[in-house]
């Protein structure tokens, strides 16, 4: 059977978290979504969504036809509010809880030294990768550090 969600991987947290905090996918929005895919029981994407436009509204006092502009409208918001707020707040909330972890040191300031002696002796550059349950949090520093490998490599 073809699936036609759409696969977003530790992702999905955050659109759900968003989703829910916003309140953006609730029936007053998006319509009774559940409610309506047991109705339709469709068989493929195309009867589902011809079907959802037909007869979704938004499920409010005074109920208003769902069109794909909304759902669009919609998405363009929760885009917004996270790239707004929820990635601010988390990144500030990971800052924060690093800190926390280190006794409230700056790491570049309380490791200078030894980074620069490091660096000093083996000639390579000194890389701070942050853990968050077993998971690097600090994603973007895998690229900084394949870059450096591959500069020590051609010298």
């Amino acid at each position: 059977m073809k699936k036609y969600s759409k696969e977003f991987g530790k992702k999905e947290h955050v659109l759900n978290y968003a989703c829910q905090l916003y309140q953006l996918s609730r029936p007053a929005k998006v319509g009774a979504v559940m409610a309506l895919i047991r109705e339709c029981q469709p068989n493929t994407f195309e009867e589902w969504e011809s079907w959802y436009f037909e007869n979704a509204f938004t499920a409010t006092k005074k109920p208003e036809k769902l069109t794909k502009e909304a759902l669009v409208e919609l998405g363009e918001r929760l885009y917004t509010k996270i790239t707004t707020f929820v990635i601010p707040e988390w990144e500030e909330a990971f800052k924060t809880t690093a800190n926390a972890n280190f006794g409230g040191y700056s790491l570049s300031e309380r490791m200078k030294a030894s980074f620069q002696n490091f660096t000093e002796q083996y000639g390579g550059k000194v890389f701070i990768v942050y853990s968050l349950k077993g998971e690097i949090a600090n994603k973007e520093v895998i690229k900084d550090i394949e870059t450096e490998i591959k500069r020590l490599n051609n010298l």
